[in-house]
């Protein structure tokens, strides 16, 4: 009877517990985070009626602002109506609609031009003469595109070498060459595409007239052009999380679950410091920015953003238009000042 009682009497005590843990706030320890030196934030938000309209959807670049709808057309393809607004103004400046694959992302927008990749394709679609032209060659796959200067982009994707693959990143000049390699990342036997595209997923910033960036929001890097698209430098975020690993079920690649962290989901310049904003911090009901050095990547500061108790997880992507930020969220479109 004694030991009946004693082996009940730690059930019960072991069933608390477990009901305890599963109901209390309480979660282990995040990996990858950074012990941080808080100081007051420089960014607060700002009410503005015709940005917190816009879709989530839309796409911002240090010119403008490329707001855009889909629409069933056939069974292959979709209408896709654009409408341009100037990024200082908000003025309109354009608007246009064309025909694009079903299965197609648009990824960037010139005021000229409109692009989108379709399976690895690059293509472009060019208001003024209402025509779509692909822009890379067969061998190439196209992951991420944005422009370095007013003739030439600068790619993520993958080249097929003579019998080698290699990854990284790219510049072309449409319709007068092929791709120029860079930036290698990494170099295989076969193609790694459609692995590779989860494990640098990523997007171009331009971060002033002169630089553009590339932050993965999966791995901590960040890798810095020039306006010609010559590859200056890279640096490594404080919280050093490695790239994800994949699974897969032979049909697709997916992140593993454990082994996959969210890092960072946007970055711009502000005078000589780089803010960028971190996903690696315990549960948090605020949007946390790392100040980093712009010249050597040392880390200086951070600064707790509070709106709506969003996080960096929330945002979608940054763009900067002297001292406006214009930060899309999940849940909407909102204005910041600098």
């Amino acid at each position: 009877m004694k030991i009946n009682t004693t082996i009940w009497f730690g059930i019960i005590i072991t069933s608390s517990l477990i009901i305890f843990f599963k109901n209390c706030d309480f979660q282990l320890q995040r990996k990858y985070l950074i012990n941080r030196v808080f100081e007051e934030p420089i960014i607060h938000q700002t009410e503005n009626t015709f940005i917190q309209s816009l879709d989530n959807t839309s796409i911002f670049t240090d010119k403008l602002i490329c707001s855009y709808t889909v629409e069933k057309a056939d069974e292959n393809s979709d209408n896709c109506t654009v409408n341009y607004f100037n990024i200082n103004n908000f003025s309109k400046s354009d608007s246009f609609s064309f025909l694009m694959p079903n299965t197609a992302q648009i990824k960037f927008c010139q005021p000229d031009a409109i692009y989108f990749i379709d399976q690895f394709v690059l293509s472009a679609y060019y208001p003024s003469t209402r025509k779509t032209q692909k822009i890379t060659p067969p061998n190439f796959k196209c992951i991420n595109v944005t422009d370095v200067n007013n003739h030439k982009l600068l790619l993520l994707g993958e080249d097929k070498d003579s019998l080698r693959y290699k990854t990284g990143y790219f510049t072309i000049v449409p319709n007068t060459e092929k791709p120029e390699l860079v930036k290698l990342l990494e170099e295989n036997n076969n193609t790694t595409a459609a692995p590779n595209s989860l494990i640098y997923s990523g997007k171009f910033t331009r971060l002033d007239t002169g630089i553009c960036s590339y932050y993965c929001d999966k791995y901590a890097k960040v890798f810095f052009f020039d306006n010609q698209g010559k590859f200056i430098r890279e640096f490594t975020t404080k919280d050093n999380a490695p790239k994800p690993e994949l699974v897969t079920n032979g049909l697709a690649f997916f992140y593993k679950r454990g082994n996959t962290f969210n890092v960072n989901n946007a970055i711009i310049k502000a005078d000589n410091k780089l803010m960028v904003f971190s996903c690696r911090s315990n549960p948090v009901s605020y949007i946390m920015v790392d100040n980093y050095s712009f010249e050597d990547g040392r880390y200086l500061s951070s600064a707790k953003l509070n709106y709506k108790d969003w996080t960096c997880q929330d945002i979608i992507s940054i763009s900067k238009s002297k001292n406006n930020l214009i930060v899309n969220f999940q849940n909407g479109v909102r204005l910041f000042t600098l």
